[in-house]
């Protein structure tokens, strides 16, 4: 899993890095990173002790733009096209079961899914709004190319957020059919759920998943196939 993901990563902040000149191998001031994330501008997002930082791509300036009470739980982020965060809150916190999105210009901190509720037997209320859903343990989110936001949640696989209509719906790859049966690979063949810590897309649109319930990297299509 380290071979494939952390290339991937490593490049993104490369990347970040080379449009201010250079790249930086270490982000001073920062203790305890659990996330990291880049905008369209190479801007480096990240969450440590202080909270929600910004690494600002030109002047290597580090700004924090939200306190930890926004980062409790969080394992993935992700910036839209206008530089906005979309922080999903994990399982624990006051701002559990939601995904947030953070205004980097303004700092203010709207609800984009989620109640927060947890499932516990109630209706999900999926598919549906996303502010009226029960959006429990988001972990890790990624945006397509139009703009739509996919969440992974602890445990149960992934919801796609359609950006154009604010509707939450369930993924196919959750539940992974009888047919897919590998002769080779016996993790296939028991595959039921999976439990997203990390997504990314490529230029095709394909889907990658590292999914701590089987230890490995899935790739889907644009459909959500696997």
């Amino acid at each position: 899993m380290k071979r494939f993901l952390l290339p991937v990563l490593f490049a993104s902040v490369q990347s970040a890095m080379a449009q201010s000149g250079g790249m930086a191998a270490i982000v001073p001031g920062t203790y305890g990173c659990q996330a990291v994330t880049t905008d369209a501008a190479g801007n480096v997002y990240l969450i440590d002790e202080a909270g929600i930082q910004k690494y600002a791509a030109g002047t290597g300036k580090l700004t924090t733009l939200a306190s930890r009470d926004l980062s409790i739980d969080v394992v993935g982020m992700a910036a839209d096209p206008a530089g906005n965060l979309y922080i999903p809150q994990g399982s624990h916190g006051p701002l559990a079961n939601t995904v947030k999105k953070l205004a980097v210009g303004s700092g203010a901190v709207t609800t984009v899914a989620g109640t927060g509720e947890t499932y516990n037997g109630v209706t999900r209320r999926i598919p549906g709004l996303a502010t009226k859903a029960v959006v429990d343990d988001p972990r890790t989110v990624a945006f397509d190319s139009a703009g739509n936001l996919y969440i992974g949640h602890g445990g149960a696989g992934i919801w796609k957020l359609t950006e154009a209509t604010g509707m939450i719906g369930a993924l196919p790859m959750q539940v992974f059919p009888k047919s897919r049966r590998d002769p080779v690979d016996p993790i296939a063949n028991r595959v039921r759920r999976i439990d997203p810590r990390g997504l990314v897309f490529d230029s095709e649109g394909n889907l990658f998943i590292a999914d701590s319930f089987t230890h490995v990297i899935w790739q889907a299509g644009p459909e959500g196939e696997c």
